[in-house]
């Protein structure tokens, strides 16, 4: 039977002293912290033996584990409290030798060629119970696994024997070395009725804290966490290498030195029935963190099944983790087995590991790694190889993995030119990330390459930039230097001229102080009409232009162009390694033209995940996107009903006070201002709305495209009795409009507002043409604006059964688009006139496009917590939003959210 033995104890103290009320003299012993309950079982059989009867206990454990420490430990208490001890060790190097370790054991010669091994088993039977005799017997067996077989063999006959008698024996066997017969030791281990089985493995952390402060005293709680983990816990290696700490000649290394002895002991243990093991060690120390098996065993130069079992043997020493990649379980064995291999053997390696990585089609980011880490690039490795690998990696890596893996490829020896290709990677990268490395890694780009066109492709990146930390004057002279020195040498082609000269004009577009140019003009460059230029450029294969892209798609907006915005930003959306800034201005453009066509859920969607994304972004290396793709956002959460949200957001991005006079800052005054509307700051909203007006005028014929600041001032000005203000405003953007021959959409709009600021007849014919001309385009909210005025208007005058039909229509508008501001201002209109308001009370629709918004999320998992940071939202604001939602949609809590939508 096996002998389970509760471990009660928490010390060798207490331990020895517990022993010694059945057995007097227990000696304690240290330098087996950690191992009680081991211990523990072998006192048990010691106290069992000294009762009259015996056991069969085995010790295994991995190398280095503590095994001949708990035999010793064992002889030693056993003699102390009268027993009579045999001890033996078998030896790789003896187990060809026939009955050796009987020998050893009886101490006397047996001649295996003509003694019946029948007879050495009786002989040896009556030996022991002779001994048992006169006082209890222990017998010590240690690496059992090297034992001879003829030996193993009178053991198991011997065990099963000594059932009744006062001995107990004690072997340790090596885990992972399959030299014993192992059908032979399943009979010794099943002979004897009383048999208890150990295994040893790791310290635990207290015991190897306690190693620590007994060898070195009182240290630091990093590097005893580093030494714990350099040695694995292991109790051989720790004690090498405290010992070698101890004796202060470690120079620099710190915890990580690599004791002599370490080697010596690692190939003793190597099991010489498994060929393989050293050269797959060695393979596994060289290829570090890309040791996969089949790369493993073609390293080795070894077979996949030679590869296998040796891995195995290892795995059972206790030495090698096996898994998708194989590693040392103790450093510092990796470091000592890699600190022996000759240096010129290690690039036929690194080589053929190289080889190996391109023929079975791992991926470009393992290859870089291995070229770099195993510095295989200075042994005359293919540069081109690393370069080839670092493209691929690019090609098809996200954005933000990129700048590691470009990094380290930074790290190896690379020529100029292969460094400034490097480079201007990881400038490109970081373009999306951080634009101020971004501007370091490609000025130093720029001034490495001698090659024309590149440096200009270099010099628009870095240019970029620049644009986005606001140095707008150095962006400039950079772009008109590239496009000089390109018209000079007579290299450079229409695209790239194009791509300048619309790069130029907005850079010097945001900046009032830039000299100015004439549209998008640029000496030499092709003519390009400014709603067409942001054809010519796709932000997904240059992130440079996306600045650029970005204006030039709001001046085709402002042109009357949504449909083929909205597919082109969709388009873009779906195209791989799209970075997180390109992401934010492309998904702020799609929420910006979905408002214009009446897609405010849709709309508030997009707008979450750009603030995510901006919220994950550091906002002081990307000023000027985050800037110019912050004016929708706050525009659609205005619109859903969530001006407290867009506040929120204006100031977690720091935008709450004096704006720069730059024009993405300009943009986002007019945008700021109707958020101070909505939450009840009329003087607030228009200073904001004023003040953008001022700069506009400033920037005469220089603003990229218009922005509509009075028509969100006039219905301020309007609610504190600005009238006649509001009036003159009003007719300013109406001539305006007329005089641009604008679309629909901002005509209608120019209309709308008239009539509000005029009133009377003339006011009734404005809204009337106003809803005429919104009926032609695609701007749904518009529409519902203006046939809500126009709806009151007909109430005022006395008809106000065609005023609630108008006021009818506009809610429906507003309420299919989830316009949450709109709809509420329509519908308390529509009650004043009398009307009944048609509330749908229950179901997905009848969700806000707040409450549609928190209640996916929720049904994603995400917790109130998340939520409310995402969305820059209280987390009692996401409790009041679920409440409304379980409500609505019928349900009892989260775990009915996603059928209860996917039902909707």
């Amino acid at each position: 039977m096996m002998l389970e033995v509760p471990v009660r104890l928490d010390s060798i103290d207490e331990l020895s002293h517990s022993i010694r009320l059945r057995t007097p003299r227990l000696p304690v012993y240290r330098g087996l912290g950690g191992r009680i309950a081991e211990l523990t079982i072998v006192a048990e059989g010691l106290a069992t033996v000294a009762d009259g009867d015996g056991s069969l206990i085995l010790v295994e454990g991995g190398a280095g584990t503590g095994k001949t420490a708990v035999l010793r430990w064992a002889a030693q208490a056993a003699r102390e409290s009268g027993h009579i001890v045999f001890s033996v060790a078998c030896s790789s190097y003896e187990s060809v030798f026939e009955l050796n370790l009987i020998e050893q054991l009886c101490d006397e010669r047996v001649d295996s060629a003509t003694t019946d091994l029948q007879t050495v088993c009786r002989d040896l039977y009556r030996f022991v119970v002779d001994a048992a005799r006169r006082a209890p017997v222990l017998i010590v067996v240690d690496d059992l696994q090297w034992c001879d077989r003829s030996s193993l063999f009178c053991l198991a006959f011997l065990a099963r024997r000594l059932g009744g008698h006062p001995v107990t024996i004690l072997c340790s066997q090596l885990s992972g070395d399959d030299g014993i017969d192992l059908v032979l030791l399943d009979e010794m281990r099943r002979a004897h009725h009383t048999t208890s089985r150990i295994r040893l493995g790791p310290l635990p952390l207290s015991a190897v804290e306690e190693m620590i402060e007994d060898e070195l005293g009182t240290v630091p709680a990093s590097q005893r966490a580093a030494i714990a983990a350099w040695t694995g816990t292991n109790p051989f290696l720790l004690a090498e290498v405290l010992g070698t700490l101890r004796s202060g000649t470690t120079g620099e290394e710190g915890p990580t030195v690599v004791p002599p002895s370490v080697l010596a002991w690692f190939l003793g243990r190597l099991p010489r029935s498994v060929p393989a093991c050293l050269p797959v060690a060695r393979a596994v120390a060289v290829l570090g963190d890309h040791a996969a098996p089949a790369l493993v065993a073609d390293a080795a130069s070894v077979s996949a099944a030679e590869s296998a079992h040796a891995v195995q043997a290892l795995h059972g020493l206790g030495l090698l983790r096996p898994g998708e990649l194989l590693a040392f379980s103790q450093p510092v064995v990796r470091a000592a087995v890699l600190g022996s291999i000759p240096a010129e053997e290690l690039a036929p390696l690194h080589q053929v590991v190289g080889e190996h990585l391109r023929r079975i089609g791992a991926s470009s980011s393992a290859i870089v790694s291995y070229l770099v880490d195993s510095q295989a690039i200075t042994h005359d490795v293919d540069v081109a190889s690393l370069m080839d690998a670092v493209r691929d990696a690019q090609e098809n890596m996200p954005v933000p993995d990129q700048p590691t893996l470009l990094r380290k490829a930074l790290a190896a020896a690379l020529p100029a030119e292969a460094r400034c290709e490097v480079l201007h990677m990881l400038g490109r990268a970081e373009l999306d990330l951080d634009a101020r490395t971004a501007a370091a890694h490609l000025d130093e780009a720029r001034r490495l390459t001698t090659d024309l066109r590149h440096r200009v492709a270099i010099a628009a990146d870095q240019a970029h930039a620049l644009h986005a930390l606001g140095r707008d004057d150095r962006a400039t002279a950079l772009l008109r230097e590239s496009a000089d020195a390109l018209l000079a040498d007579g290299v450079g082609d229409d695209e790239q001229l194009a791509q300048l000269a619309i790069q130029l004009a907005t850079v010097v577009a945001n900046a009032p102080g830039v000299q100015a140019l004439s549209g998008w003009s640029l000496m030499g460059a092709p003519d390009l009409a400014a709603p067409d230029a942001w054809r010519v450029i796709d932000p997904v294969r240059s992130p440079a232009l996306m600045l650029s892209w970005h204006t030039a798609a709001r001046v085709a907006l402002a042109a009357g162009d949504p449909w083929g915005l909205l597919a082109s930003c969709t388009s873009r959306l779906s195209a791989p390694g799209l970075g997180p800034v390109r992401q934010i201005l492309v998904r702020s453009l799609r929420a910006e033209i979905l408002l214009l066509l009446g897609r405010v859920t849709q709309a508030v969607a997009e707008t979450t995940i750009v603030m995510d994304l901006i919220g994950h972004l550091d906002g002081a290396g990307q000023q000027v996107p985050v800037v110019a793709a912050l004016p929708p956002l706050v525009d659609t959460l205005v619109e859903s009903g969530e001006a407290d949200r867009a506040s929120q957001l204006l100031a977690a991005t720091g935008h709450t006070g004096d704006l720069p006079s730059r024009w993405h800052h300009t943009a986002l005054l007019a945008s700021r201002g109707r958020v101070r509307h909505a939450l009840g700051d009329p003087i607030g909203a228009v200073a904001d709305l004023l003040e953008c007006g001022r700069r506009m005028v400033t920037w005469a014929g220089r603003a990229p495209h218009p922005l509509p600041w009075r028509v969100h001032a006039v219905p301020v000005l309007v609610d504190i009795g600005e009238t006649k203000f509001a009036q003159r405003l009003a007719a300013e953007e109406l001539a305006e409009a007329r005089r641009r021959g604008s679309q629909p959409r901002e005509l209608g709009i120019a209309l709308r507002m008239a009539g509000q600021a005029a009133g009377g007849e003339e006011g009734m014919r404005l809204r009337v043409e106003a809803v005429d001309t919104l009926e032609q385009s695609p701007a749904a909210l518009e529409l519902a604006r203006a046939l809500g005025l126009r709806g009151q208007e007909l109430c005022r005058t006395g008809r106000s059964r065609a005023g609630r039909e108008q006021l009818k229509r506009a809610c429906a508008i507003a309420g299919e688009a989830g316009a949450v501001m709109l709809y509420d201002e329509l519908t308390t209109c529509l009650r004043e006139a009398g009307g009944r308001v048609r509330r749908r009370g229950y179901g997905v629709e009848a969700l806000t496009a707040s409450e549609r918004q928190v209640a996916r999320m929720a049904a994603d998992g995400r917790t109130n917590r998340e939520i409310a940071g995402i969305l820059f939202i209280t987390q009692r604001t996401v409790e009041m939003h679920l409440t409304q939602a379980y409500r609505k949609l019928g349900v009892a809590g989260r775990n009915g959210l996603s059928t209860a939508l996917a039902g909707g």
